[in-house]
């Protein structure tokens, strides 16, 4: 097995067909690991990043792929804390973005794998930690990942992550009770419907559906409107910032014309209330972006229009409407069923690393871990005086 390494970002962008003919035939392969995310990733949100997208090659061609980078920043800790020690990781493209991050594979797991972890060895001088976050539990790679590394050497720590609540539509009549049974409770469908005809005797209701749409800027300018007046507000750390509206223009005039992109408004009088923007990709959903008015709360208009998304997806035959990460009842109380994600953090011998290791594997480590990372600073200090 070959290893071919990307890291110019250009050379990537010329690879699109390669990459979108290797997908259609991986076992694993999503929305989140196309050319179409990770290119607009790459050119939106990589500054100061450095790129390693490692292909895994035979004699038959790419049997996978690890859509990597290098970023380098401070430390934050499992609690949430920011430390004064600047260190590399190696990680997903996208993982702060991205709902769930993998290797795209065709076969043989345990080899790629392990072709990767000796990569891993031959460049611990470019990094303290391997993280890799947001991998689901039915991944292919993730049962290899600890043994590949620990046989080697390196500290290896496996936690769960977010999880990812979703739809299944699999034998469905497509009747309202079966759409949303059972944690569609009967309390919430009373709330909806009393939103939805309260929504009615305010002005005219419609939900409007943009697919195969040409690039324009009327979604862009539905979602600034939108989220300018979102109950968001009230949470500062989740606005929706200039960068991530960058971000999302410009995912938007790439996915517009390859009927992957879904955009949903609920409109009163014309006026968009709430909008839910999304992907669809091999008969699947993925939802991932929503807001409504905050003036307009009270009639439920996320839930109203969530139900709406729903039984459209369902009336498409899609297999799976996706909401991505977050536990919230609110999500739950749509779907049927959860997938856990992990993360798997690998640590090498570096002073840093071996820091890191105790920050994650225990508090218990911390004191000893911390000590005898300032010896070795002290001691490399001395040496160089």
């Amino acid at each position: 097995m070959n290893l071919r390494i990307i890291s110019d970002i250009h050379e990537f962008l010329a690879f699109e067909g390669k990459w979108s003919q290797f997908l259609t035939a991986c076992i694993n392969d999503d929305f989140f690991l196309s050319h179409i995310w990770i290119n607009t990733y790459l050119r939106q949100k990589f500054n100061g990043h450095r790129l390693r997208i490692l292909l895994f090659e035979t004699e038959n061609g790419i049997i996978s792929a690890a859509p990597l980078g290098i970023r380098k920043g401070s430390v934050i800790t499992p609690s949430g804390w920011k430390l004064p020690i600047v260190t590399r990781t190696l990680h997903f493209i996208g993982d702060g973005h991205s709902p769930r991050c993998d290797f795209p594979i065709i076969c043989d797991s345990e080899a790629v794998v392990g072709k990767f972890a000796e990569y891993a060895v031959a460049h611990t001088s470019e990094w303290e930690m391997i993280e890799l976050r947001q991998i689901p539990s039915t991944s292919p790679n993730l049962p290899f990942l600890e043994n590949a590394f620990s046989r080697l050497g390196f500290e290896v720590s496996i936690t769960k992550d977010a999880i990812c609540p979703y739809r299944h539509f699999d034998n469905l009549s497509g009747t309202e009770a079966s759409l949303f049974s059972p944690n569609y409770s009967k309390r919430l469908h009373r709330l909806i419907n009393k939103g939805m005809k309260e929504l009615k005797s305010s002005g005219k209701v419609e939900v409007k559906v943009y697919h195969d749409c040409q690039p324009n800027t009327i979604l862009e300018s539905c979602i600034a409107g939108i989220e300018s007046g979102s109950w968001k507000r009230k949470a500062k750390h989740r606005l929706f910032s200039e960068d991530m509206a960058s971000f999302t223009a410009e995912l938007i005039h790439a996915a517009c014309n390859t009927s992957q992109l879904f955009f949903v408004t609920l409109n009163v009088d014309d006026a968009p209330v709430a909008y839910n923007m999304g992907f669809i990709y091999r008969g699947k959903y993925y939802s991932y972006s929503s807001a409504y008015k905050a003036s307009y709360t009270h009639y439920k208009p996320g839930y109203i229009l969530h139900r709406e998304v729903i039984d459209i997806m369902n009336r498409m035959n899609m297999v799976e409407h996706d909401f991505l990460m977050g536990d919230s009842r609110y999500k739950q109380s749509f779907c049927n069923r959860v997938r856990q994600n992990y993360v798997v953090r690998v640590f090498n011998d570096h002073p840093v690393s071996r820091l890191l290791y105790g920050l994650y594997s225990g508090l218990r480590q911390i004191y000893k871990q911390a000590k005898e990372y300032l010896f070795t600073r002290s001691n490399n200090g001395s040496s160089r005086g």
